[in-house]
């Protein structure tokens, strides 16, 4: 029996790929982008051929890694990704989107299922509320490949392990709270950068949005060391709000 034609992308003719292939050349699950789907951050795919047998085009990989930088390296929340994205042919919001994902460290990337970190030491309970709290794909099994964004949390939160900060002392949790701050900076950003710093770029409006984004990323390592180290040498609260003994008190 001759096997089935692969169909082609209506608009550019070229060859669409399956879930499994897109999940392949993008690094992530297939969960995560099926997760992505239902949010409205990826197109309809242009052709199905069966209830639950759908092609997708070779340019979701590149817009799936964007979404994936944005959510984990930038700590954006999906709605708002998803008004980035439905606004990216303003090519100055584009810049913006391509010097955030470009700021990102690299890493090589390696196929690393959850095992990895089981058998390295990570308790099976940080991985299943990583995934519960949604800072990363889920619902994990020891099997499951993770994306590089991905690895290098999981690889974080064992290295935090190993120094002895057990659940206890840094919860999974703690770390929502973290997002949660992060995602309100993210929100001015977003408006600075629609509202005033592309919007008066009179040159390239990549270079000025990479500056912008290195400007602003240094600020806030920078302004949290500055606030941070003092903090932790000056006196607990309760030692400050204890007032002097009088000097003349009996003995």
């Amino acid at each position: 029996m001759p096997r089935a034609r692969r169909p082609v992308d209506p608009e550019t003719s070229e060859p669409l790929l399956k879930m499994s292939e897109l999940a392949a050349r993008s690094g992530l699950p297939s969960p995560t982008i099926q997760h992505y789907l239902r949010h409205g951050l990826l197109p309809t795919p242009p052709v199905r051929t069966g209830r639950t047998m759908a092609w997708y085009p070779e340019s979701y990989v590149d817009r799936l890694r964007l979404v994936r930088s944005l959510q984990h390296d930038h700590y954006l929340p999906l709605a708002v990704i998803r008004d980035i994205l439905r606004d990216g042919k303003d090519p100055r919001l584009t810049a913006a989107m391509q010097a955030v994902s470009e700021s990102a460290p690299r890493r090589d990337p390696i196929a690393r299922p959850i095992r990895h970190w089981l058998s390295a030491g990570l308790p099976t309970s940080d991985v299943n509320d990583m995934a519960a709290l949604g800072l990363i794909a889920g619902p994990p099994t020891e099997a499951s490949l993770v994306s590089d964004a991905d690895a290098e949390l999981l690889d974080l939160l064992l290295r935090a392990r190993r120094a002895g900060l057990t659940a206890a002392a840094l919860p999974v949790a703690a770390l929502v709270l973290y997002r949660a701050a992060v995602a309100g900076l993210v929100e001015f950003e977003i408006g600075l950068f629609r509202g005033g710093v592309l919007e008066t770029v009179a040159g390239d409006a990549l270079e000025a949005a990479t500056a912008a984004v290195e400007l602003s990323e240094a600020f806030v390592v920078h302004t949290r060391r500055r606030l941070l180290l003092p903090a932790l040498l000056a006196p607990p609260p309760r030692d400050r709000a204890t007032p002097d003994a009088p000097t003349d008190a009996p003995a």
